[in-house]
């Protein structure tokens, strides 16, 4: 479960624009309404989505359904609805003398078609669009700043070859160029690995150029903190040498990038650097709970004190 107060870095890159989400809310009102009504207000929410058109892309309109992604399968949708209502107006002669057409009510519609109609309303109702317009002045406002840094993690390709969000990441190239997503789910793909997107948004401890060590044996899980540059483990001399230098607490390491990737592990401290080793020329991953800055050795005085 996420708690904004134990993630503090990541609590920044939410959104001050609160969902709108009256799903369920709208399900029963369409359900209560007689036909005439819910037709009025389907011919409504099509006007408001022509006129509006310019706040949603093309391709970035999923709320819930397949046929949902693009403007055409909203139009189908919008046109879907419009017929199972005609289809319960036109019903025979026999059904109608036991069920009057204007006693007919939206739950006569059936689940699916009461739900398609609840995803029009969530999206393009008064309220839906006024949210909207906040949402799209909030995103362009703080797109550089903010929104940037949480594109580039949302469509970050981790080891196994897959983006962090599969959502954002089919779309990448319309996000870079200028496209808004939907609030919901940007909020929701945003924390859905909140330990990961918590190291990747933290201040790093340690900047470019920087010279490090790696910390004491004894507190450290060595084998999962350090990778090669594709995410998994490092050969077998390099291993070695390593853990040489963090017994002896000889030799250095020189940050040369910060965060080059996504976090790999799971746990506090997992924000990645690139780093290399005095004496190597083949630079490697390694976590931030692993390293610390370079002390000097202390020299003992004359005397032994």
């Amino acid at each position: 479960m996420f708690d904004a107060n134990k993630f503090p870095a990541l609590t920044q890159y939410l959104p001050k624009t609160e969902v709108y989400n009256r799903r369920i809310e709208a399900c029963s009102m369409i359900c209560d309404m007689n036909l005439e009504k819910l037709h009025t207000m389907l011919v409504d929410l099509k006007k408001s989505a022509n006129k509006n058109k310019d706040l949603y892309h093309h391709k970035d309109t999923f709320i819930g359904s397949p046929t949902m992604q693009n403007w055409n399968g909203i139009m189908l949708s919008f046109k879907a609805a419009e017929d199972c209502i005609d289809a319960l107006k036109e019903r025979s002669p026999q059904h109608v003398a036991c069920y009057p057409a204007e006693a007919l009510t939206g739950s006569d519609l059936g689940f699916y078609a009461a739900r398609k109609i609840a995803d029009l309303y969530c999206m393009f109702s008064e309220e839906a669009i006024e949210t909207r317009k906040q949402w799209v002045e909030e995103w362009q406002e703080n797109f550089s700043s903010k929104y940037k840094k949480a594109i580039e993690y949302l469509t970050s390709v981790t080891r196994w070859g897959n983006s962090i969000s599969y959502s954002f990441g089919k779309k990448k190239e319309l996000l870079e160029s200028g496209a808004v997503p939907l609030l919901a789910e940007y909020k929701r793909e945003l924390i859905s690995n909140y330990k990961i997107a918590e190291g990747y948004f933290a201040t790093p401890k340690y900047k470019l150029g920087d010279l490090v060590e790696l910390r004491s044996a004894y507190s450290n899980a060595f084998h999962l903190k350090i990778f090669d540059l594709e995410g998994y483990g490092v050969p077998w001399r390099v291993q070695s040498k390593l853990k040489q230098m963090q017994t002896s607490r000889r030799g250095f390491l020189t940050i040369i990038e910060v965060d080059p990737q996504v976090p790999l592990g799971y746990r506090k401290g997992n924000k990645l650097y690139k780093v290399i080793a005095a004496g190597e020329t083949q630079p490697f991953l390694v976590e931030e709970s692993l390293i610390k800055k370079i002390r000097g050795i202390k020299k003992k005085k004359k005397g032994g004190k």
